[in-house]
């Protein structure tokens, strides 16, 4: 497919380690990514879907909007699994 080659794709949850500023998301931070990155890549394992209702935090600092607008290839990688956001 032509247009699928404009994009990049990885099949591993990790990338999300990698997104900067994450923590605008209420619950989600740097210091617990890696866990949910590890239960999700187990999940992942036996093709089983998860939904997760995710909300963004009342008190957004600027720093963390920064911290979005700053993130590399990484936050712009799609990812092909059962996990979306």
């Amino acid at each position: 497919n032509i247009e699928r080659e404009k994009y990049r794709f990885t099949e591993s949850v990790e990338i999300l380690n990698y997104w900067s500023g994450i923590s605008v998301v209420d619950g989600l931070s740097a210091v617990n990514i890696p866990f949910i990155v590890d239960a999700i890549a187990i999940v992942g394992a036996d093709n089983i879907s998860i939904d997760m209702r995710l909300h963004l935090k009342a008190d957004i600092s600027k720093s963390e909007v920064r911290a979005l607008l700053e993130n590399d290839d990484h936050f712009n990688t799609y990812l092909e699994s059962i996990f979306t956001i």
